[in-house]
């Protein structure tokens, strides 16, 4: 579009250019028009780099690199806008946090290459097992984050339950050592801040730790 504007604008300039005055030399209307085209061009394509740049910069800052999916940052800022949408039309909510038990026990026994592996396996399972509109997030090292809008704890429990037989049949095909402590909260009234609504769900994924790990826990928050 950018080179197509360059061109429509190269030719008006041209036949204004050639309407309005007479040349001794008479290709030198073609250079001119030659040069003009050259500079819209280079000022496009500069744009377009821009653009592109900003586009790609954006992504990082959104995106964790190694598994595709969203990083903290900006999986605390959807959660931000979530949580406002929950109170205003008054739906409940539903987060979970899951935590990958022994996952020090890859790296060492089979090498980073495979924890990295593992990793990025455990973010494409938890996107294919989710809805489109559910929000899935690496919250750094070996922590996930779920996050259901609109959805009652029922739906999420039958929801959660799904992902987590999923991951614990990748992870014993796969002949890794390791478990999935996951702790889910649905919460039909809104807390009041997303660090309370954080620190809950987190509290929750670490009992089920502490209460012999690899499972699911749902609880409701009224």
């Amino acid at each position: 579009m950018g080179l197509f504007i360059a061109v429509c604008c190269t030719l008006a300039w041209f036949l204004a250019d050639i309407a309005a005055r007479q040349y001794d030399i008479a290709l030198l209307p073609y250079w001119n028009a030659a040069v003009r085209f050259g500079f819209f061009s280079i000022i496009n394509f500069l744009l377009v780099s821009h653009r592109q740049a900003y586009v790609r910069e954006q992504q990082l800052a959104r995106i964790d690199g190694l598994t595709g999916i969203y990083n903290r940052r900006f999986f605390l800022e959807l959660l931000e806008l979530e949580l406002e949408r929950t109170r205003r039309y008054h739906q409940p909510l539903t987060l979970a946090y899951l935590d990958i038990d022994d996952f020090k026990l890859v790296n060492d026994k089979l090498g980073h290459s495979s924890g990295d592996r593992l990793l990025q396996t455990v973010a494409q399972t938890l996107k294919e097992t989710v809805r489109s509109c559910d929000i899935v997030a690496r919250l750094g090292g070996d922590e996930f984050a779920i996050l259901l809008p609109q959805i009652d704890s029922q739906q999420a429990a039958i929801a959660l339950t799904r992902t987590h037989h999923q991951l614990k049949k990748i992870s014993q095909s796969n002949r890794w050592p390791i478990g999935f402590s996951m702790g889910a909260i649905t919460f039909n009234t809104p807390p009041p801040s997303t660090d309370a609504l954080i620190a809950q769900a987190d509290q929750l994924m670490y009992a089920v730790k502490g209460s012999g790990k690899n499972r699911l826990e749902c609880q409701e928050y009224s």
